[in-house]
């Protein structure tokens, strides 16, 4: 053994100590110790020497070892704990060791403690480590089972999304493409029902009909860039948060300043998408939640890393939702950020807003 084992002997008779610790320095156990006599001796020792070993005698005038060994289990329970007595008999030693006591030695037989120690300092070595891996297997059980609810979770929230998202397509169809190819077609069964109307006022309604299917056109156009702007496929990253801020200033009165850093080149289709949602994302829950006036949006590229700032000035973001890893919005911008080995980082004050930052490292 390369370090020095630290025994702890609660033993009165003077003698006997010294015997004993002749007994351990012939055997050639690299050790240090510190003997002890009484009760009050042996709690200190506990709390300052923090033996690896207790060697106690059985029988002392005001104390005893079966007390010592109750002592040390409710402060240390698992240091290992050896009688040493020249009066034990072996029914008592029999039962100690049922109650948990780790061994017994005679005093007339020390050669054979030795072995003892050693074996009980092996054992209690192989116990810790044993702790220690079963401390990781249930650190990471509890990870994983985090990880499974936040799953769940999320697909909870995915498809209640969805499904939300669905009922708004079909109420836009409905709402918008329905009526209009409704009057559409109203108007050409007029046209074909009138024979009557001259071919200036056919004209006319042709014209009429024409503007009504460019208005058509427009709507499914509104529609199917809601659902994903075609612009982060064609024109990229940074005209697709352009067009994002545009919309977002029609549809509110806060102020929004956007800076772009001179950044021209298009990324990685999956960054691009990222970066977007992240930011249609925070847009959404700022005019929702946030009661703010004023909002800066910054896109930085340097040292190989894109990075997207979204800054408010509202009431900020409860800690209970901040910290909570299920809360539904920001679990979503989290799990987009994870996907493209994004950084997401959000901090929040109370009436002093809230701040989204999005870092990722690019080619």
């Amino acid at each position: 053994m390369s370090n020095k084992i630290k025994i702890l002997i609660l033993e009165d008779n003077q003698s006997d100590a010294e015997l004993l610790q002749r007994e351990l320095k012939k055997s050639g156990l690299s050790f240090s110790s510190e003997i002890v006599q009484t009760q009050h001796e042996f709690i200190a020792a506990l709390d300052s020497f923090k033996p690896d070993i207790i060697l106690s005698d059985y029988s002392l005038p005001s104390f005893d070892g079966v007390t010592a060994f109750h002592i040390k289990q409710k402060k240390y329970p698992d240091t290992p704990f050896i009688i040493v007595s020249g009066i034990i008999g072996e029914e008592n030693a029999v039962e100690l060791i049922k109650n948990g006591v780790t061994d017994y030695a005679l005093k007339n037989k020390l050669f054979a403690l030795i072995p003892k120690i050693t074996r009980a300092i092996k054992e209690e070595k192989e116990k810790k480590e044993k702790r220690i891996v079963n401390k990781k297997l249930k650190t990471e059980h509890e990870k994983l089972l985090k990880s499974e609810a936040q799953i769940r979770n999320f697909a909870k929230h995915l498809n209640q999304v969805m499904e939300d998202e669905q009922a708004r397509i079909a109420r836009d169809l409905h709402d918008e493409l329905g009526q209009q190819l409704v009057g559409i077609k109203m108007g050409i069964r007029m046209i074909k029902e009138d024979n009557y109307t001259e071919q200036s006022m056919i004209d006319e309604k042709i014209n009429k009909l024409m503007s009504d299917v460019d208005a058509t056109i427009q709507s499914l156009r509104k529609i199917s860039s809601q659902l994903r702007p075609r612009i982060i496929d064609t024109l990229g990253l940074i005209p697709s948060i352009e067009f994002l801020v545009t919309e977002f200033k029609k549809k509110t009165t806060i102020k929004c300043h956007l800076e772009l850093n001179n950044i021209s080149e298009k990324f990685d289709k999956d960054v691009s998408t990222c970066f977007f949602r992240v930011c249609q994302e925070s847009l959404t829950n700022i005019l929702k939640h946030a009661e703010a006036t004023e909002i800066a949006i910054e896109i930085k590229k340097e040292n190989k890393k894109l990075s997207l700032k979204i800054s408010d000035n509202g009431k900020g973001i409860a800690s209970r939702i901040l910290e909570n890893p299920f809360s539904m919005g920001l679990l979503g911008m989290r799990e987009r950020a994870s996907i493209i080995g994004a950084d997401l980082n959000i901090t929040s004050k109370k009436d002093f807003g809230t701040t989204v930052q999005l870092k990722v490292k690019i080619n």
